[in-house]
């Protein structure tokens, strides 16, 4: 593949995006909703920027997050992307 751009290189435009709004509504949710698919659970709440959110579990989305969560491990050996994932706040998601 085409060279890409380093971590370093695009953490400023991706910290905000990752800070802001991954880590306060997506992630929060997206564990919460891989949680309930584990456990078999119709419906999913989930505590997102101090409020309750509450919708049926999403089987696939659930597959979707472990997938990228299982990537991660590995990649975590990386100490720019874990100090990104940690300063953003998304560290505790992948853990």
């Amino acid at each position: 593949g085409a060279p890409f751009a380093s971590l370093e290189a695009l953490a400023p435009t991706l910290a905000p995006i990752f800070a802001d709004e991954l880590c306060k509504t997506y992630l929060p949710w997206a564990k919460a909703n891989s949680k309930a698919a584990e456990r078999g659970d119709k419906d999913v709440s989930a505590s997102v920027e101090g409020g309750t959110f509450e919708q049926s579990t999403q089987n696939y989305a659930a597959a979707a997050y472990d997938s990228v969560r299982k990537a991660l491990g590995s990649a975590m050996e990386d100490e720019a992307l874990k100090t990104f994932l940690k300063d953003a706040g998304c560290a505790r998601f992948f853990g």
